[in-house]
């Protein structure tokens, strides 16, 4: 009986805790997610248009779609489905980078650069490499 009394009242106390913790600040502050990415998505700080905004949402989409059909394709091995997703990416990036501005493109390129700068100067703080495909 004990053991049941203290098992109730345990998880009274767990359960309020742990609904607090997924609720977002109270401030408003955006919630940091852990492990999203290498560096985040540059072209969010940039400056951009309405119809820049959208042409970029539209081509995320797309890439989105394209890498969903990739992942979801089990007649590619795992290393095909990687070089695949690879080029998807270099591909989507490149028509996005079409959508800038000179300025704003010297903007991705200097972010670019200070976040290849931060990652040679502190190797521990980068990223967890993608896992090397075990054939």
């Amino acid at each position: 009986m004990k053991i049941t009394l203290a098992l109730i009242a345990s998880l009274a106390l767990v359960i309020p805790l742990s609904a607090s913790l997924a609720e977002p600040p109270a401030d408003g502050s955006p919630v940091k997610k852990e492990g999203k990415g290498k560096g985040g998505n540059p072209f969010k700080k940039l400056d951009l248009t309405a119809d820049q905004k959208a042409q970029i949402e539209t081509i995320q989409k797309d890439s989105k779609a394209k890498a969903d059909v990739i992942n979801s394709n089990n007649a590619l091995t795992p290393e095909q489905k990687m070089e695949q997703r690879k080029a998807l990416k270099a591909e989507s990036r490149a028509v996005m980078e079409g959508v800038l501005t000179p300025a704003q493109m010297e903007q991705v390129k200097e972010s670019k650069a200070k976040h290849e700068k931060k990652e040679k100067a502190d190797p521990a703080a980068s990223p967890i490499p993608e896992p090397t495909p075990v054939p």
